[in-house]
């Protein structure tokens, strides 16, 4: 199975992409970043400086690919309203209009937050940012769309931990873990998940999201 993976650079785009390589279902991992992951594997094609502003120029890298995981993202508070716009709603319009030249067929799934508000009525404006980003998905014709809403993610590798608020939230989850997951857990759940048989459609809140986490757990 082929696996293209967007922002596989990031916090939890870098754990998606780790735990790709990692998987045996897996026969291939094109990561299409601007940056490059600085890893070597078998099975990983790198693009890097990718043209996210450009769908075309993404196809030929998606030849082939069964599933994506769009991982895409910035924080709000750091860049201005129309960035964040074009990065979470605009980039993932153009990744699906050029998965779904290079395969209509594919499964996407796609990273949101918690509390990501669709009918556009969150008071905080990022969220409902988060949520037309969704109805892009929904308004696709892909035959399995999955999105995930997380709460706080605790980044797993030191580079992304970008200050005090990120060790602060890092001893707040060993004391009360139920407040969120890291991020390598979460790929995980995501990964697991997307290779199942979790039908279109679904969303998966913290709560899901904790509750897989524990199940596959036990399967180790």
């Amino acid at each position: 199975m082929h696996a293209v993976v967007t922002g596989g650079t990031g916090m939890v785009g870098g754990s998606v992409l780790r735990r790709l390589l990692a998987e045996p279902q897996i026969s291939k991992v094109t990561s299409i970043s601007r940056h490059t992951s600085g890893l070597i594997n078998e099975k990983l094609v790198e693009v890097i400086d990718a043209d996210f502003g450009d769908p075309a120029s993404l196809v030929s890298e998606m030849q082939g690919a069964d599933i994506l995981f769009h991982c895409i993202a910035t924080y709000a508070h750091k860049v201005a309203a129309e960035v964040y716009e074009t990065i979470t709603v605009g980039y993932f319009d153009n990744v699906m209009s050029a998965m779904k030249t290079a395969n209509p067929n594919a499964t996407i799934i796609h990273f949101s937050a918690s509390g990501a508000a669709p009918k556009g009525k969150s008071w905080y404006k990022a969220l409902n940012t988060k949520g037309r980003a969704e109805n892009a998905l929904w308004a696709t014709e892909f035959p399995r769309r999955i999105t995930y809403r997380p709460g706080m993610i605790i980044p797993t590798r030191p580079e992304n931990h970008k200050g005090f608020g990120d060790t602060v939230g890092k001893l707040a989850y060993r004391i009360m873990p139920f407040i969120g997951t890291t991020a390598d857990e979460l790929a995980n759940v995501v990964v697991r998940a997307a290779l199942s048989e979790i039908p279109d459609g679904t969303i998966l809140g913290p709560a899901d999201i904790a509750r897989l986490d524990k199940e596959y757990a036990r399967m180790l």
